[in-house]
C-alpha cells in the first residue's frame, strides 16, 4: 500500500474521538497498536482473525498484516505457519521523534513532558529481527517500519528520587507518520543503515560505532544483517572476524 500521512492523521483523530474521556491515566495500553491496524484497514471485518491456532491482525488482499509493538519473541512459531500459505507483512514501528510524558500514577495527572535526544531511523528494527533470524529472507515474509513521531507515558513509580527508574510504561500515542521503510529485500535495508557505513571491510567494534550501537544490541543487529544475506563473513585476524556489506 502507498502511505499516506494525511490519512495517518485522520486515523489518530477518529482514535481520539472515540477514546473514553477519562484521564490520561487511563489510556489504553494497545493506542499504537490500534491506530495502525486502522491505518492498514479501515474495516474492522478484517481484524482479528484465527488462523492456525492463532489470531491475525488484519487479513485481507494483501496478505497477512501483523502490528508488532513489541519485541518479536512470540512471532517466529505464528510465522512459520502463516507463511505456508499466505504472503505476510510485518508492521514494526519505531519512536522517529519522542516525547516523554511523566504522569502522577494517583491523579493521572501530567507531570512532565520532555523530548528525547534520540531520533529514530529505522536501524532499531535490526535487533528485533534477529529474534526470528531463521525467517529472515523468506519469500513471502516483508517489513513496514513505520518512523512515527510519538509521546510515550510513563508512570511515575520507579525508583530513585524522582521515581522515573524502571518505571512503568503507560502507552505510547502517535502524533504524526514521519516515513515507512519498506524492506521487502536485502537491499532495501541500505535506508535504515547510516551513509557513513563503510562500504570496505570492517570488524565488529567499527560496526558498534557506526552504528552507534554496543554490546549485545550491536551484536544482535549484526547477526540479523547477516541472516538477510546484507553482510557476510569475508575473513578473520586473530579472534576478530571481518566482515563486508554486500548491497
Amino acid at each position: 500500500m502507498e502511505h499516506d500521512v494525511i490519512r495517518f492523521q485522520q486515523n489518530i483523530n477518529e482514535y481520539n474521538e472515540s477514546a473514553p474521556q477519562n484521564g490520561i491515566g487511563t489510556l489504553n495500553e494497545h493506542c499504537l497498536h490500534s491506530i495502525i491496524k486502522s491505518y492498514y484497514e479501515s474495516d474492522k471485518r478484517f481484524h482479528e482473525i484465527k488462523l492456525f491456532g492463532y489470531v491475525a491482525d488484519i487479513v485481507n488482499d494483501s496478505g497477512i498484516i501483523e502490528v508488532q509493538t513489541g519485541n518479536f519473541n512470540t512471532l517466529a512459531k505464528k510465522l512459520e505457519k502463516y507463511l505456508d500459505e499466505y504472503d505476510v507483512t510485518v508492521v514494526y514501528p519505531v519512536a522517529h521523534i519522542k516525547h516523554i510524558v511523566w504522569i502522577d500514577p494517583d491523579s493521572g495527572e501530567i507531570v512532565k513532558r520532555n523530548r528525547s535526544p534520540k531520533i529514530g531511523t529505522g536501524k532499531e528494527f535490526l535487533y528485533e529481527a534477529s529474534r526470528i533470524r531463521k525467517l529472515l529472507g523468506h519469500p513471502k515474509l516483508s517489513f513496514d517500519i513505520m518512523l512515527i513521531d510519538m509521546d510515550e507515558y510513563k508512570l511515575l513509580n520507579g525508583y530513585g528520587k524522582q521515581r522515573k527508574i524502571r518505571a512503568r510504561r503507560n502507552d505510547r500515542k502517535p502524533l504524526a507518520l514521519y516515513e515507512v521503510i519498506k524492506v521487502r529485500s536485502r537491499n532495501d535495508l541500505k535506508k535504515i543503515l547510516p551513509p557513513e557505513f563503510p562500504s570496505g571491510n570492517f570488524k565488529f567494534n567499527e560496526f558498534e560505532k557506526v552504528m552507534k550501537m554496543k554490546g549485545r544490541t550491536a551484536r544482535f543487529s549484526l547477526n540479523a544483517l547477516l541472516e538477510f544475506g546484507a553482510v557476510d563473513i569475508v575473513g578473520k585476524e586473530k579472534n576478530a572476524y571481518i566482515y563486508k556489506l554486500i548491497i
